[in-house]
């Protein structure tokens, strides 16, 4: 997911207040907690996101709600983006940050799709190898689609590796119909 210039900015700025990595890492997580709230629940996202809901209101139930679940630096965060109308960022901002964090621990998050779950050897084997080539840590987060047959996709950061079945079949697809038919009779799917 591309992360926009705005969430860049808010995840920049919390990132930079930040004194140790045990406070960095404490943000990166509350923030994960926010944004899988956000991104699950429809009443909280829309409670935040109805402008007709004070400003007040919304961070009244910020502290009430997060007060003694989360760091004071991760609640005023939260505040100053409804201060800011820009609460309905907060997933986009939460993937910002973990980009930062990333870079910081020299780390790459890398997506694995396969047709059906990938055993933890090749699992391993591929973080081996991806960690040999890139010179930094590799976290593997593995995806399990049905619709790409067979092979495997894998996405670090915006490099797209695909090697499945699917994209072989619609290359040949793509072939067919594009070459030239020396019958005057074609068939179409």
């Amino acid at each position: 997911m591309a992360v926009n210039d705005i969430a860049r900015v808010y995840a920049g700025s919390i990132v930079e207040m930040c004194e140790t990595s045990d406070m960095l890492n404490q943000l990166e997580q509350e923030m994960k907690l926010v944004s899988d709230l956000v991104a699950e629940d429809e009443k909280l996202k829309h409670f935040l996101d109805t402008p007709v809901i004070s400003k007040n209101e919304k961070i009244e139930f910020v502290n009430k709600t997060f007060s003694n679940k989360f760091s004071e630096m991760t609640v005023n965060f939260i505040n100053v983006l409804i201060e800011h109308n820009r609460q309905d960022f907060i997933e986009d901002i939460y993937e910002a940050i973990l980009e930062l964090v990333d870079v910081q621990n020299n780390k790459k998050r890398v997506t694995i799709t396969s047709s059906e779950e990938l055993e933890v050897k090749i699992q391993e084997r591929i973080a081996s190898e991806l960690t040999a080539k890139l010179k930094c840590e590799v976290v593997i987060e593995q995806k399990v689609e049905s619709d790409i047959i067979g092979g495997i996709i894998i996405k670090i950061g915006d490099l797209v590796i695909d090697g499945s079945i699917a994209k072989d079949l619609k290359k040949i697809k793509s072939n067919l119909l594009n070459s030239e038919v020396r019958s005057e009779i074609a068939y179409e799917n």
